[in-house]
């Protein structure tokens, strides 16, 4: 077995050496087709423990937030199919909100360790695309923000994935829908809704999380 292959192999993915030796030798000592089999299997235990299909699996798997961790994919994935089972609160400025559109943003409070809050004051909201549009300026605004998963600064809000929101960007975003003014009493309404869901969730969480599902 040359030692060098090993390290390289190593170095690339994080692995134990029982496991990096199998993989040289089934793939005759190509490093490129070593990490890619480590990585389809990795994929193939998130669909097998979570019955989700491999491109949502690949979604979260190869994202920067995960870092190719298998056991925070999978908990990801079924704290999205719970909450999907359980249905959300809907914020909108319509009257029958079973009309609204399904596409929007959930917002939910996670703790220090970004985990979904299990109490009775952490039901998720959801926010249809059109309703958030009254706001959505704001929590652009806000940005660059720290992303507690990856330690990094995110330059964009994401239409499409978590953004997590520390106590003191919450109180800011707060403070800008309040002082917005609009003729229509519902939409003044639907704000003053979106104000008392953040407080809600700032409340009971280290973060709060809005999270889309464009």
């Amino acid at each position: 077995m040359n030692k060098e292959k090993l390290n390289e192999l190593r170095s690339k993915i994080t692995i134990p050496l029982a496991e990096a030796l199998a993989l040289l030798r089934q793939y005759d000592e190509n490093i490129e087709r070593c990490i890619q089999a480590y990585h389809d299997e990795n994929i193939g235990k998130i669909c097998f423990e979570t019955a989700c299909e491999s491109m949502v699996a690949e979604k979260y798997y190869y994202d920067v937030s995960y870092q190719n961790n298998v056991k925070k994919v999978v908990e990801k994935i079924i704290h999205i199919n719970d909450a999907l089972n359980e249905m959300p609160i809907k914020l909108t400025v319509e009257e029958n909100p079973e009309t609204v559109s399904n596409i929007g943003f959930f917002i939910w409070a996670a703790d220090e360790d970004l985990e979904f809050i299990v109490s009775e004051k952490n039901r998720r909201y959801f926010i249809p695309s059109d309703d958030f549009s009254y706001v959505i300026e704001i929590f652009r605004s806000m940005y660059p923000v720290l992303n507690p998963c990856s330690g990094k600064m995110e330059r964009y809000f994401d239409a499409c994935f978590d953004n997590y929101f520390g106590q003191e960007t919450i109180q800011r975003i707060i403070s800008k829908i309040q002082i917005l003014n609009f003729l229509d009493i519902n939409v003044m309404n639907f704000l003053a809704k979106i104000v008392q869901c953040l407080e809600e969730k700032m409340s009971i969480g280290t973060y709060v999380v809005v999270e889309g599902n464009q």
